[in-house]
């Protein structure tokens, strides 16, 4: 249960050592956060990439957004979903599906059925997670 620690610790360490963190790293950290449910810190991380100018992918923000989903955290979900595309990412079945799951958690499904109709728009094929959720 301790694994986001362990990974906030490594990333702390690189840093002291004169190691820049990288996307993989920052990517892995990101991931042992949303498998503990800790978005407040996923969160951080990624707007720590943002501010130390590693460019945060599609992979970053799906794991954020995850983290945001385990949290009930559904507006923190769809800001992100807009971020990614104001740094010219796109979100891609898993990201929306994130969102639309964190949406359904949070008994918002009326933003589940727009976040379905915008992934349609995007020429993106809802999976059985994406109708399961709305």
């Amino acid at each position: 249960g301790r694994q986001w620690q362990h990974s906030l610790d490594l990333l702390e360490m690189m840093c002291r050592d004169d190691l820049m963190p990288n996307i993989i790293s920052c990517s892995a950290a990101i991931s042992a956060c949303e498998k503990c449910g800790r978005w407040q810190h996923a969160l951080g991380l990624l707007d720590v990439m943002c501010t130390d100018e590693l460019l945060p992918d599609v992979i970053c923000y799906g794991a954020t957004m995850s983290a945001c989903e385990k949290g009930c955290q559904w507006q923190c979900a769809i800001s992100l979903l807009e971020r990614m595309r104001h740094n010219c990412l796109l979100p891609n079945v898993i990201t929306y599906n994130a969102a639309i799951s964190s949406c359904e958690k949070g008994g918002q499904w009326q933003h589940s059925l727009v976040l379905l109709e915008l992934m349609r728009h995007d020429d993106l094929l809802p999976s059985a997670i994406s109708y399961n959720a709305t």
